[in-house]
């Protein structure tokens, strides 16, 4: 399943809300990089429905389709660079909203950590689809 624009933000797609972000000089490579992101989500998760929300040029993946729900991860790009983050697990936070972060420099290495972010905050935790990839991950 595609990840779709939560429906708190519907005046543009996800996509077209990044290819306009494209279009604006200053930041067409952003736009450009979170289009691939967002083709490769679409292509990796074909049975997991994501929703996103966009804040600033940043994208925040969600499990619901609910403003008010957790942001377990946040990416955004600068540069060549993707710039992930995830939602640590209460039970695991040194405090109350304690974030992971980390950077990938091409679209192979953001898949990779933004599934290893999905498995660790525990946001889609029973997803068969994800522990699939995580397992896949793992064998490598």
């Amino acid at each position: 399943m595609p990840i779709s624009r939560n429906s708190d933000q519907r005046s543009k797609t996800l996509e077209e809300f990044y290819l306009e972000v494209s279009q604006q000089e200053r930041y067409t490579n952003n736009g450009k990089l979170m289009l691939d992101l967002l083709g490769m989500i679409n292509y990796t998760f074909q049975e997991t429905q994501l929703w996103g929300l966009t804040s600033r040029h940043r994208l925040v993946i969600q499990r619901e389709n609910y403003w008010g729900s957790p942001w377990y991860i946040i990416v955004s790009c600068a540069g060549n660079e993707y710039h992930l983050e995830y939602l640590m697990p209460e039970d695991k936070s040194p405090w109350s909203g304690a974030r992971v972060v980390g950077d990938a420099t091409t679209l192979a290495e953001a898949r990779r950590k933004l599934i290893i972010a999905m498995h660790e905050c525990e946001g889609w935790s029973g997803n068969e689809e994800l522990a699939e990839l995580v397992r896949f991950l793992n064998e490598e």
